[in-house]
């Protein structure tokens, strides 16, 4: 099983050198933070706004975006076919789409708040546990729409929506109501709320949210996934 993940994750990490768009997509959170860092918060009273946000645009276009792009350009030159055939399964497949994501997070989590000079010391679990979960569901969504689209083309237009929705929902709820409740029910609410309060005890509400988040967008992707690899 190691060494499939292996070969798989090496698979995984060519894929993402050689396709400019999606390393643009990875690149674009951290280059946006800089830049609104150095021009729009010199004084520091947007920073945690700005690391709230950097970290959902991380999410959303650097580790949900890139997942579904693969997914889509596994089935349209076929490699799914070629990996179900070398004895790869549906969960061995879906753990090597994971680890990159996870492994991005993982290092934004760490230098964004190092970078912005944000002391997350008194939370950092309770922090990670947010940002962490609320990772796998944003994998598994799109999981779910790289298993339902059959060309890159379909993938970045499905996928569209949810990267920009979930990149900017903590910029329009500032200003608006509605945006608001859909950010509370979201899995990215529990964390931009916790950041937005500067700390807080892990909340079991948030926690039930973020679990249930997690097992719903789950099964979905990995019911299409399994089919996906029926029908081929």
């Amino acid at each position: 099983m190691f060494r499939k993940l292996n070969a798989l994750l090496w698979l995984r990490l060519q894929v993402l050198i050689s396709n400019s768009t999606l390393l643009a997509t990875l690149l674009m959170p951290f280059g946006i933070a800089i830049l609104y860092n150095e021009f729009l918060n010199k004084g520091g009273e947007l920073t945690m706004f700005l690391l709230s946000t950097s970290l959902t645009m991380v999410l959303s276009m650097g580790s949900g975006y890139m997942v579904s792009i693969m997914m889509a350009e596994d089935k349209e030159k076929r490699n799914l076919k070629s990996l179900i055939l070398s004895g790869v399964t549906a969960t061995e497949y879906t753990l090597s789409m994971m680890a990159l994501p996870l492994l991005v997070v993982l290092f934004s989590m760490v230098v964004l708040p190092l970078y912005l000079k944000v002391d997350l010391t008194n939370y950092f679990l309770t922090y990670g546990l947010y940002l962490l979960l609320a990772t796998i569901s944003i994998i598994f969504l799109n999981i779910l729409i790289g298993a339902v689209s059959d060309t890159q083309s379909k993938a970045q237009v499905y996928s569209i929506f949810p990267m920009l929705t979930f990149s900017f929902l903590p910029t329009l709820a500032v200003q608006n109501a509605t945006a608001q409740k859909l950010l509370d029910y979201s899995f990215i609410g529990p964390l931009v709320s916790l950041l937005k309060a500067g700390g807080g005890e892990l909340s079991l509400r948030s926690l039930g949210l973020l679990l249930a988040w997690v097992l719903l967008l789950g099964l979905a992707s990995l019911f299409v996934l399994k089919n996906s690899y029926k029908g081929k």
